[in-house]
Formats: structure tokens, C-alpha cells, sequence
């Protein structure tokens, strides 16, 4: 879990500085960042049951956990995809492309 909190908190923080200094493949690289979470969430989980009899307690916890990084996720999605795909401004700044 250690590890996945230094990765991700790190990847979030890189797509951060490029969404500030404009870099043109941001959109790609957030959406990819978010699908890793997601991915390394259920990976986690799934390693965790597989290891043999987990006390209910901790399942419990880990199930919490698990349950809410995903949420997390997902609600960052909801919020931003609408906004990668749609906005003016992105396709301007990221796609490069001139204003209609």
C-alpha cells in the first residue's frame, strides 16, 4: 500500500506540472494515471484474498480502503473527462489545434 501511495501521489503531482506547463499530452496521461488506480485498487485486492484466510477485520479495512480509492478515482473522472473532451480551452491548449 506504501508503494501505491508514493506512485500514484507522484504520477498525479507529474500530470499536475504538465498540465501547468501545457504539455500537449496531458489528457492522455491523466486518463492513463487514472485507468493505472483503478487497475492497481482491484490488483491489490486481489493479491490480498488470494494470500489465503484474511481476518474479517482487516478485510474489512482493506475492502474500505480499496473501495474508496476507487471512488476516488472515479469522482476525479466524473469531474474532468467531461472537461478533457468537450472544452474549448483544452483543445486550444492541449490539442494544439486554433480556436474556431
Amino acid at each position: 500500500m506504501t508503494f501505491d501511495v508514493v506512485l500514484f501521489t507522484s504520477l498525479y503531482g507529474i500530470a499536475f506540472v504538465a498540465a501547468l506547463r501545457k504539455v500537449p499530452l496531458f489528457p492522455r496521461l491523466l486518463v492513463t494515471i487514472w485507468v493505472a488506480d483503478i487497475t492497481m485498487q482491484l490488483v491489490t485486492g486481489t493479491i490480498v484474498t488470494s494470500a489465503g484466510d484474511v481476518p474479517p477485520k482487516v478485510a474489512a479495512a482493506l475492502h474500505s480502503l480499496l473501495y474508496g480509492n476507487i471512488e476516488k478515482a472515479l469522482i476525479s473522472v466524473t469531474i474532468w473527462l467531461p472537461y478533457l473532451l468537450l472544452s474549448r480551452r483544452v483543445n486550444v491548449t492541449y490539442r494544439l489545434r486554433v480556436p474556431a
